[in-house]
């Protein structure tokens, strides 16, 4: 078990204008509307399994990040010190393939 290549991607420091997420009133931390509010009563099961488990998390994530807003919230998870000595630095660590 393991893996057998590793795969390095860039991303920039800041965030696109989402689109969907400004029409679907997405934010963080969330905003409730009467909407989302409606949407949650007519799926109780949905509702119940949301609030009855643990919330998702992801490995990769900083979990001491506060999350006042998702620019905040990116901007924390992202390190802007990473350069091309880094990557071949990962790229000798690894030894595999890329």
């Amino acid at each position: 078990y393991g893996y057998d290549a590793v795969a390095l991607t860039a991303d920039f420091t800041w965030f696109g204008k989402r689109e969907r997420d400004i029409r679907n009133g997405f934010s963080v931390p969330p905003n409730y509307s009467f909407a989302q509010i409606y949407g949650a009563v007519k799926r109780p099961a949905w509702t119940w399994d949301l609030l009855c488990n643990d919330v998702y998390t992801y490995a990769n994530i900083d979990k001491d990040v506060p999350a006042e807003s998702m620019a905040a919230f990116i901007n924390k998870q992202l390190c802007p010190d990473f350069n091309w000595q880094d990557a071949e630095w990962l790229a000798n660590e690894w030894g595999g393939e890329l």
